[in-house]
C-alpha cells in the first residue's frame, strides 16, 4: 500500500512539473479569427473587397487584435471561376478588383494573418 501512494505522489509531482515546463507563452488565448461565412453565409454579392476591408478595419480599430484575434479568414466565394494561365486560383476579378496579393498585403500591414478557404469540390 505503502508503494502504491508513493508512486501515485511520483505520478503527481511528475505532472506538476512537466505542466510548469510546457508554459512557453502558446495558447494563453484560443486561436481567434474572424470568418465572413459566420456572417453572410450564401450572400455571395456581399463577399467583395471592399466589405472585407471594411471587417477588418472595424476589427483593428475596436480592439480585436489587442483581445487576441490574429486571423482574418476568406471563405467561399473569394475565388474566381477561372485559374490563371499556371492553372493556379485567382481572386475574383469583380469582387476583389485588386487581387489577392494587394488584399493580403494590406490585411497582413493591419497586423492580421490572412487564412483563405478552398476544398476540391467542384462548386467553390
Amino acid at each position: 500500500m505503502h508503494k502504491l501512494k508513493f508512486t501515485f505522489l511520483l505520478v503527481i509531482i511528475f505532472c506538476v512539473f512537466y505542466t510548469f515546463a510546457l508554459e512557453n507563452g502558446l495558447c494563453r488565448v484560443p486561436i481567434m479569427g474572424w470568418n465572413p461565412w459566420n456572417l453572410w453565409q450564401y450572400q455571395e454579392h456581399q463577399f467583395t473587397e471592399a466589405n472585407m476591408l471594411k471587417q477588418a478595419h472595424a476589427m483593428k480599430e475596436n480592439g480585436f487584435i489587442e483581445a487576441g484575434y490574429k486571423y482574418f479568414n476568406l471563405d467561399d466565394w473569394w475565388m474566381g471561376e477561372q485559374r490563371d494561365n499556371q492553372g493556379k486560383l485567382i481572386g475574383h476579378p469583380t469582387r476583389f478588383p485588386h487581387g489577392m496579393p494587394w488584399f493580403s498585403d494590406t490585411i497582413h500591414a493591419m497586423g492580421f494573418k490572412l487564412g483563405v478557404y478552398g476544398d476540391r469540390g467542384t462548386m467553390t
